[in-house]
């Protein structure tokens, strides 16, 4: 792309500064990419310039984001600098403010360290490094503020003292949650309520919208897992929202790639013909999209794949949307044993997009969805996979109906997703008023799973082959091997969770310990996942 001539003779600033980013883009790291521009107007002084692309960026820096490895200084943290930057001039500004100011430094410092560490997968450290930075800020360097609290929860860290507030088990992890509430009640200050009236809206009556200057800083996939207020979950996922599709088009400070003509897109003036066609043709078929950046050897497809062979093709066309990358074949070939379940999608679907050149652009995506004919879109991601999943797509509205699915079972909080599928235990009735979404309730449980019909599994057997030493795969069964235990005790009973230990908090813990009392000389096995957090 650098090397293709412009149509122009020579190349500006702005020719220049799109090639760039458009190696990133298409490299599917565009995060990166703002990152690095970022940072230099960072070290440059420009705070203004690094606010404005480190916005564009903050949501692939988060610390459980697929695109860490370009953290390692300030980062999504400018925001917080940028306010920083607005106290009075010294002789005006209060004494306290006075020693914040000064101690910034060694504060951004810090969170340099942390986003080291926890490249590194140094939780711990990055724990610490992160809450060293949020003390020395006093609280106004929020990001490091909430990384430490999710570092801390990745290793199980529940009994760390929080400026001086949690002294026995679990009371550190409460002190974390209430931190995640503060920080998240004082980024909600800035939300403006705007009025609707009835003329501009298609209810009977007005209502109130909420109009967020900026997203909240935790991220909606961090939050879905915390036991806060449910109520600022739906706020925080409302915010991101709110800022998706413009944060998709943001090039630079107070700089937006233009938006298209006809975006977002208006389907009411189709929709009766389109509903006339379906109740009164025979050979009508609904065209169904799916879009995902998972498309590959990834835990959701693992249990969803078969999902695709029982859509009934005499009424569906089914289409995929694929911003993942296929995995390599000797990956394939090794790992998988020959089982490569995106090309068992392919077989079963009736057209397999490879979209992801064109991905990292929402609106050259969103006209190539609606050029298809969508009438329903489904979204595989919601919030999950952030820097790779179709930012800012669902916006412009490239189907009529759309529909959020699987990954992510939280609030997209946007008013353009239409539905949710869920199940009356993941989200019951009377917590309706946390969606926005309309619920479709499936009659057991929302997520597909296809063990019932995937060649490779086995019915499960009480017939074991003999125990085996060392261990042989298949071999003993699971009181005699005791999850390979060394100790030599018989185990009555086995329990499982292979779960990573960021699931877990102390309630369940106090839970599992419970029910082991009960039952004498059973054992629980778990995932080292991380390793680090198994002394915790």
């Amino acid at each position: 792309i650098l090397h293709t001539p412009p149509q122009n003779a020579e190349y500006g600033v702005q020719e220049a500064f799109m090639a760039f980013i458009k190696c990133y883009q298409l490299r599917g790291k565009l995060g990166e990419g703002y990152t690095f521009i970022s940072l230099r107007y960072y070290v440059s002084g420009d705070l203004k310039g690094a606010l404005e692309y480190a916005q564009q960026a903050r949501a692939a820096l988060s610390p459980n984001s697929d695109t860490k490895k370009a953290i390692k200084n300030a980062n999504a943290l400018v925001r917080d600098l940028a306010r920083l930057t607005q106290a009075d001039p010294p002789d005006k500004t209060p004494d306290n403010d006075l020693t914040r100011l000064t101690s910034i430094k060694s504060a951004v410092e810090w969170y340099g360290i942390g986003n080291t560490y926890f490249d590194d997968k140094k939780h711990t450290l990055a724990a610490a490094a992160f809450e060293k930075s949020c003390e020395m800020s006093v609280m106004t360097i929020s990001l490091a503020c909430v990384n430490a609290v999710y570092c801390r929860t990745l290793v199980c860290q529940w009994d760390e003292v929080l400026i001086n507030n949690g002294d026995g088990r679990g009371l550190g992890y409460e002190a974390d949650m209430a931190r995640i509430e503060r920080i998240t009640a004082d980024d909600l200050r800035t939300v403006e309520e705007v009025w609707i009236d009835a003329e501009n809206d298609t209810r009977s009556s007005g209502h109130y919208h909420r109009v967020y200057p900026q997203s909240v800083g935790v991220h909606p996939h961090m939050m879905l897992g915390y036991p806060v207020n449910s109520l600022l979950k739906r706020f925080v996922s409302e915010s991101h929202a709110f800022n998706d599709e413009s944060a998709a088009r943001h090039i630079g400070p107070n700089e937006y790639t233009p938006l298209q003509e006809g975006l977002p897109y208006d389907h009411s003036p189709t929709l009766p013909a389109l509903r006339n066609e379906y109740q009164t043709s025979q050979n009508f078929k609904l065209k169904v999209g799916f879009v995902g950046c998972g498309f590959n050897s990834k835990a959701v497809l693992f249990l969803s794949h078969d999902m695709f062979r029982f859509f009934d093709k005499t009424k569906f066309e089914m289409h995929v949307f694929s911003l993942g990358p296929a995995d390599h074949p000797q990956f394939i070939a090794g790992a998988m044993r020959g089982a490569d379940w995106r090309e068992r999608v392919k077989s079963s679907v009736d057209y397999f997009h490879d979209v992801q050149v064109i991905g990292g652009n929402h609106q050259t995506l969103a006209t190539f969805i609606k050029g298809k004919g969508m009438h329903i879109l489904i979204e595989w991601d919601g919030y999950a996979r952030e820097g790779s999943r179709a930012k800012g797509l669902f916006a412009l509205r490239p189907a009529p109906i759309q529909i959020l699915h699987q990954e992510f079972l939280g609030t997209t909080g946007a008013t353009y997703v239409d539905y949710i599928v869920t199940d009356k235990n993941a989200s019951p009735r009377i917590n309706e008023h946390l969606y926005t979404e309309k619920a479709i309730y499936m009659p057991h449980h929302f997520f597909s799973k296809g063990h019932a019909v995937q060649k490779e599994l086995t019915p499960p057997t009480l017939a074991y082959k003999p125990k085996t030493t060392p261990y042989t795969l298949g071999t003993g069964t699971p009181q005699e091997n005791k999850c390979l235990a060394t100790n030599n005790r018989d185990a009555s009973f086995v329990y499982c969770n292979m779960n990573k230990f960021l699931k877990f908090h102390p309630t369940t813990v106090d839970s599992w310990l419970a029910i082991l009392e009960r039952v004498p000389d059973s054992i629980l096995c778990l995932l080292e996942n991380p390793v680090e957090g198994i002394p915790n």
